[in-house]
């Protein structure tokens, strides 16, 4: 059976379809031009269930798909207003996961930075400044595993050394 006539079984409503269509793709890698077409090609424009399968596309493949691809398919479904208002949802969907993406970074980051703080810290209290001072950009550029894995030999070491020696 072929892809695409496995996709007419999904339902003989074109509407049902096309987001039965999209909800069984989204286990694949990526999607063509031409897919992200075929599953705009069965929704009326207007149809209330357009900006919601566009956005839905953007969250399980918006690291795989281009922007100008589903543009393309946009424009090729549809026509004038329906086309810039349904561009402004798609590039707004993109804003969105970036923002997400960026706080979720930023977290990431906020995480190691106090991890490295405590490390720090703690090889001052226990080591001196010096020691602080010796190994200070190293912890700041180290993961937050390599942190943690410091940090509890950190706590039994008799020496800084021990802290940092190689496993």
């Amino acid at each position: 059976m072929r892809a695409d006539e496995a996709d007419e079984s999904y339902s003989q409503d074109p509407q049902v379809r096309s987001v039965f269509r999209a909800m069984a793709w989204a286990y694949r890698e990526s999607l063509s031009r031409d897919q992200l077409e075929k599953l705009l090609e069965d929704l009326p424009s207007g149809h209330p269930l357009e900006k919601p399968l566009l956005v839905y596309l953007i969250q399980v493949h918006g690291n795989t798909i281009e922007q100008s691809d589903l543009n393309y398919a946009v424009t090729q479904n549809r026509s004038g207003e329906r086309v810039e208002e349904l561009t402004m949802a798609v590039a707004e969907e993109w804003r969105q996961e970036g923002r997400q993406e960026g706080r979720q970074e930023g977290r990431q980051k906020g995480r190691q930075e106090a991890k490295a703080s405590d490390l720090l810290r703690l090889i001052e209290r226990k080591f001196g400044s010096q020691a602080k001072r010796l190994y200070k950009e190293r912890v700041e550029k180290a993961s937050l595993e390599q942190l943690d894995h410091w940090f509890d030999r950190a706590i039994d070491a008799a020496r800084v050394e021990n802290v940092f020696a190689e496993d």
